[in-house]
């Protein structure tokens, strides 16, 4: 994880979406998403396997997504 990142503007409101509980229940998230898995900031959950069936993921942030989230948008404290 990198300790002095910068995050562009959308990647701050992808923080948000996560936080909120957009992206749960997802079969296929958008690839900004699994950026923000290899960064860190988010970790992703498999929900239970069917079969026959594509595997869905719920999101989260990491701790250190929380944190630069707060740093980023403080009413998130």
């Amino acid at each position: 994880m990198d300790k002095s990142a910068v995050l562009t503007e959308d990647e701050i409101h992808l923080l948000e979406m996560v936080f909120n509980g957009k992206f749960t229940n997802l079969a296929s998230p958008s690839n900004d998403t699994e950026a923000m898995v290899l960064k860190g900031y988010v970790s992703k959950k498999p929900l239970v396997l069917l079969p026959m069936m594509p595997i869905r993921y719920d999101y989260e942030l990491t701790v250190y997504g929380l944190i630069l989230l707060r740093e980023y948008r403080p009413q998130y404290s």
